[in-house]
Order: structure tokens, then C-alpha cells, then sequence
């Protein structure tokens, strides 16, 4: 059902000395009938469960000379819940200023859907001023909102809007505010008008899910303030995901926001998104911030978490931007978590900044982790691209353990640092074993940082443990270390390999050390170990490399054992 409400005057003509109430056919018939039909159509409006609600106002004068002051004014709304509201006013002065003032506001609630559209208009002599506003939101539960304003007195000019949506509930919730505050004289534009404030958010989850925006804008000719924020967050089994798009101002002088953070466990894990952002424009001097978290938890089965952000700055003078990223997965037989935390700044006067860190974690006979992360930066020192990513691959019969963290950070000085750190175990009776663990740190192709460490093992049982770790920062240098230890042994042969290596670059200057061993033995029974390690702090180097073997038999039995070592400098 539909209820439309309209009220309009016609044009008004003034002379010098004279003063009229607006007329419609020469009375003021209208007027009368609508103040006693208005409340009627309001107590109607009242009564209905869902309605569309829509007012419309306008007003014109024409002054004599030739001056045209018109406004225009409509709301419009949807949902279980509505109140809408417009309002239209010109007032002329004795020393002959002219006040114009337009307004519009909504609000509306709902299950499933609402929404608000208004409109503002207003025109004195050559210059012109515009706002509008409309939000949308959906989910079970949702509430849309949105206030729209223009005012004249005399010279000065000044358009504000101001959006609000929320959606929340299980399964998708999605809000959408647009605002726009545009001025004008004659063919000239105000620089800071900004055609269409983006705000965007949703998120979907099985568990709960929620979304909410704020879109915020004054505007004067030779100013804008605007306030833009928002977020997403959703919980789900097996899958969730959450987005958040947001922007504001023109292509001369403009900000952004985006983000996305996604989680999937094939075999109904839990799984945990949220996305926030904020944007505020005052003039030239812009201040941003990007968000995100996300985990995934599973008891076995294969889980990613994705996740990115991006917020930017246009400005006539240069552009500036700060983005992160990061990709994790882990297969595991048994139990997996990875968890990440993200933030990014951008501040006009203080500089930018980001971190961005990185976890996982597997329990199990065989688990394959892959995590990676980084920073794009563009700023006053150039660009900057900062990326870190490790890897554990661990083979075996019985659970074992497995972890690796990646730390990104760039800092309002300038600065970049990367770490990254990785623990493995691999385990077996009666059967083979192997892990490998790998680091990998890149600034700029300018600190460059590769960690290795590997092993396997052979025996009635066998095992092996290990660590690669690195430490790049672009200010203080490059470092890093590299463990593998594996033993075996029992009844029957055994047999181990170990192998561990860096490689370091800080600008020109390269760096490498690696060092590996292997034992074997044979006889009735058998016990083996290998230890290889490196490592290198800005260019101070140590390493350890020992094996040992031993056997026992009734006939005969033999043992051995070899190292090799690399050192370059």
C-alpha cells in the first residue's frame, strides 16, 4: 500500500510594498483544506503496518527584477516503520536579503528491508544548491535513516547530509548510503562539492552477521567536512565473510576506503570476519583508517582466511595510499586455527602506517600451512612494498605440531619491518618422516631475507624438529637463524638428513650460509641423530653442524656420518 502526501505553493510575486500569502486559483482555499486534511492522512499513515511514505514541498518567488529563488524538498521511505519529513522556506528581508531553506529527513525500520530516499533543492539568482540522501539496508532486523539540508542567507551558502544505515541477524545483512552536497554559481562548481558519498557494508554468516554505515557532509564554498565510517563483522559455520566499500569527495580531493576479510573450513568449522573503516575529509587535510580480523578454527579438513584493505587519498597535490593483505591455508588431519589482526593509517600531516600479523597453527600426523602477508605504501618516501610469507610441510604416523606467524609493519617514519617465524614437528613409528620449514621476507628488493630448514628420518621410530625465522627491517638490517634436528632408531637400519640455510640481502651486499649432515647405521639395533643450524645478524654468522651414530648387532654392524658446510660473505 502506498500513502503520498504532497503540499506546493505556485509562484510568488513582490513588489515594493506589497506582501501576499502564496495563492492557488487567487484564494487561500488550499491552504485551509490541507491543514484540516493533513492530520487525517498522518493518522492514516499511522495505522499501517508497511507503508511508502513520500512528501514533496517546493516554493518559488520571482522578484521583480528578475531574480528566480525556488526550493525543492521530497522524502521517501520504506519499511514496517516510516516517518518522513520535508520542509520548504524563502523569507526576503526590508533591506532586501533573501533566506532560503530546504530540508528532508527519514527514518524507517523493518525485517528483511528498509530504506529512505530525499532530495533537496534550492536556487537563488544564478547560484544553485543541491543534497541528497538514500540509504538501504537488509537483514532481518534493519533501520534506515537520512537528513538532508540547504540554507541561504545573503552571501553565504551551506549543504549538509547525513546517512545512516544497520542490518543485522543470521545469514546476509547488506546497508548502502549515498549522500551528495553540491554547490554552485552560475557554470562554476564549488571545489569541494562532492557528487556521491559512498558507504557500503555487508557481511554474511550462519551464526550472526552484522552491518552498519554513517555518512556525514557539511559543506560550504570554500570548505567540506566529512565524516564517513563503517563496518562489518559476521560469525558463521564453515564460511564467513564481510565487506566494506566507503568513500567520499571528488576526483581533486577525494578519499577511500575498502576492505574484505573472507574464511572458509571445509569441515564446518567456526569461522570469524569484521572489517571496520573510518574517513575524514576536512578541506585538504584527510585522516583515514582501515581494519580487519578474521579467524578460522577447524577440528580437521582444509582452511583459508583472505583478507585485504586499501584506503587512499586524492588530493590536486599528489595521492597517497596504504594497502595490506594476507593469505593463509592449512590442510591438517587434525585440528588448525589461523588468526589475523590488521590495521592501516592515513593521515595527510603525520605520515602513514600499517601492520598487518598473521598466525597458524596444525595438530596432527600431516599438516601443509602456507601464510603470506604485506604492505603497499605510497606515500612522501615513494613507494614501499613489504611482503612476508612462510611455509611447514610435516609428514608422519603420529600428531605432531606445526606453527607460523608473519608480522608486516611500515611505520609513519618511513620505515618497514618484516618478521617471520615458523616451528614444525613430524613424527613416525615404523614408517618415514619429513618437514620442511621455510621464510621468505622481501622490502623493496632492497632487505631481502630466505630461511630453510629441512630434514627426514628413517627407522623403527624417528622424528625431527625445526625452525626458520627471519628478521628484516629496513632501518636496522637483516637477520635470521635456521635449526633442523632429526634422530631415529630401534630395532633394524636407521637413517637421517638434516639441512639448513640462509640467504641475506641488504642493498647490494649478499649474504649466504648453509650447512647440512647425514647419518646412517645398521645392525640389530640402531640409533641415529643430525643437528644442522645457521645463523646471521647483520653479517655476524654462527652455525652448528653434528652427527652421531652407534650400532649393535651379533654378526656385524656399521656406522656413519658427513657434514657440509657454505659460508659466503
Amino acid at each position: 500500500m502506498e500513502v503520498v502526501a504532497k503540499l506546493s505553493t505556485g509562484n510568488l510575486y513582490t513588489r515594493k510594498g506589497e506582501s501576499e500569502l502564496p495563492t492557488i486559483f487567487g484564494t487561500n482555499k488550499f491552504q485551509v483544506d490541507m491543514a484540516g486534511s493533513l492530520p487525517l492522512l498522518v493518522a492514516y499513515a499511522a495505522l499501517l503496518v508497511f507503508c511508502d511514505a513520500s512528501i514533496i514541498l517546493r516554493s518559488r518567488i520571482r522578484r521583480q527584477i528578475g531574480t528566480v529563488v525556488k526550493s525543492d524538498a521530497n522524502t521517501e521511505g520504506k519499511g514496517d516503520d516510516v516517518l518522513t519529513n520535508a520542509t520548504a522556506h524563502i523569507f526576503k528581508g526590508a533591506d532586501g536579503t533573501v533566506d532560503l531553506g530546504i530540508s528532508s529527513s527519514g527514518n524507517a525500520m523493518g525485517a528483511d528491508l528498509s530504506s529512505i530516499q530525499n532530495q533537496a533543492l534550492g536556487q537563488v539568482g544564478g547560484s544553485g544548491l543541491s543534497a541528497t540522501g538514500n540509504v538501504e539496508s537488509s537483514g532481518q532486523k534493519t533501520l534506515s535513516a537520512s537528513e538532508i539540508a540547504a540554507a541561504v542567507h545573503g552571501d553565504e551558502r551551506m549543504v549538509s547530509t547525513l546517512q545512516k544505515g544497520e542490518a543485522s541477524g543470521t545469514g546476509d545483512t547488506l546497508v548502502k548510503a549515498t549522500g551528495g552536497a553540491v554547490m554552485s554559481n552560475y557554470d562554476l562548481k564549488s571545489p569541494y562539492s562532492g557528487d556521491n558519498a559512498v558507504a557500503t557494508a555487508g557481511a554474511t554468516g550462519s551464526i550472526k552477521s552484522l552491518a552498519e554505515v554513517l555518512s556525514k557532509q557539511e559543506l560550504t564554498w570554500d570548505n567540506i567536512l566529512v565524516h564517513v565510517i563503517g563496518s562489518a563483522a559476521a560469525e558463521g559455520i564453515g564460511h564467513a565473510q564481510a565487506n566494506l566499500d566507503l568513500g567520499a569527495g571528488n576526483a581533486n580531493n577525494g578519499i577511500e576506503v575498502n576492505g574484505l576479510v573472507s574464511g572458509v573450513n571445509t569441515e564446518g568449522g567456526n569461522v570469524n570476519t569484521q572489517v571496520n573503516g573510518s574517513a575524514t575529509m576536512n578541506g585538504g587535510q584527510h585522516d583515514l583508517t582501515g581494519n580487519m580480523h578474521g579467524s578460522v578454527n577447524g577440528a580437521s579438513g582444509n582452511s583459508t582466511l583472505l583478507g585485504a584493505t586499501n584506503i587512499q587519498s586524492n588530493h590536486i597535490s599528489g595521492n597517497s595510499s596504504v594497502s595490506s593483505f594476507a593469505d593463509s591455508k592449512v590442510h591438517s588431519d587434525g585440528s588448525s586455527s589461523i588468526n589475523l589482526n590488521g590495521e592501516t593509517v592515513l593521515n595527510t600531516e603525520k605520515g602513514n602506517g600499517g601492520k598487518v600479523g598473521t598466525n597458524a597453527t596444525a595438530e596432527g600426523t600431516n599438516h601443509h600451512m602456507t601464510v603470506q602477508n604485506g604492505l603497499n605504501i605510497q606515500d612522501n618516501q615513494g613507494q614501499t612494498i613489504a611482503i612476508g610469507n612462510g611455509m611447514v610441510y610435516g609428514n608422519g604416523t603420529e600428531n605432531s605440531n606445526a606453527s607460523m606467524a608473519v608480522d608486516t609493519k611500515y611505520n609513519e617514519n618511513g620505515n618497514a619491518q618484516i618478521i617471520v617465524n615458523g616451528d614444525g614437528q613430524a613424527h613416525s613409528n615404523g614408517a618415514n618422516s619429513s618437514l620442511t620449514i621455510g621464510a621468505n621476507a622481501d622490502i623493496s628488493n632492497t632487505y631481502v631475507g630466505t630461511a630453510l630448514s629441512n630434514g627426514a628420518a628413517s627407522g623403527e621410530t624417528n622424528g625431527m624438529a625445526g625452525n626458520a625465522s627471519l628478521n628484516v627491517d629496513g632501518g636496522s638490517g637483516t637477520g635470521g637463524s635456521a635449526v633442523m634436528e632429526a634422530w631415529g632408531g630401534g630395532k633394524g637400519d636407521s637413517s637421517v638428513f638434516t639441512n639448513t640455510g640462509l640467504t641475506l640481502k641488504q642493498w647490494e651486499q649478499l649474504r649466504n650460509i648453509t650447512v647440512n649432515g647425514g647419518v646412517s647405521a645398521s645392525g640389530d639395533r640402531t640409533q641415529v641423530n643430525s643437528f644442522s643450524m645457521v645463523s646471521d645478524k647483520n653479517g655476524m654468522q654462527t652455525l652448528e653442524n653434528s652427527q652421531k651414530a652407534s650400532s649393535s648387532s651379533k654378526g656385524s654392524s656399521s656406522a656413519s656420518a658427513s657434514s657440509f658446510t657454505i659460508l659466503k660473505r
